[in-house]
Order: C-alpha cells, then sequence, then structure tokens
C-alpha cells in the first residue's frame, strides 16, 4: 500500500518539475520575439 502511493507521487512530482522548467524557459524566449514582431507592424502602420 504504501510502495503505491509513493510511486504514483514519484512520477507526478518529477513530471510537474519537469514541466514547470521548460513551460518557464519557453515564454521569456517566445515573449521577446513576440514583442518585436509585434512592436514592428504597429510602426509601419503608423508611418
Amino acid at each position: 500500500m504504501p510502495h503505491r502511493p509513493r510511486r504514483r507521487l514519484c512520477p507526478v512530482s518529477n513530471s510537474s518539475m519537469i514541466f514547470p522548467l521548460p513551460r518557464m524557459t519557453s515564454p521569456p524566449k517566445v515573449e521577446e520575439p513576440a514583442n518585436v514582431l509585434i512592436d514592428q507592424p504597429p510602426e509601419k502602420l503608423r508611418n
């Protein structure tokens, strides 16, 4: 009984720990280029 819950917690904690790492590194990288691309079009339209 104690082994089953422990095994379930292990994979869950591992996957949850691995998910936040890629997710946190993905948004910042996408936000940087996205902001630059979004800033460029409005400037051209305004001009």
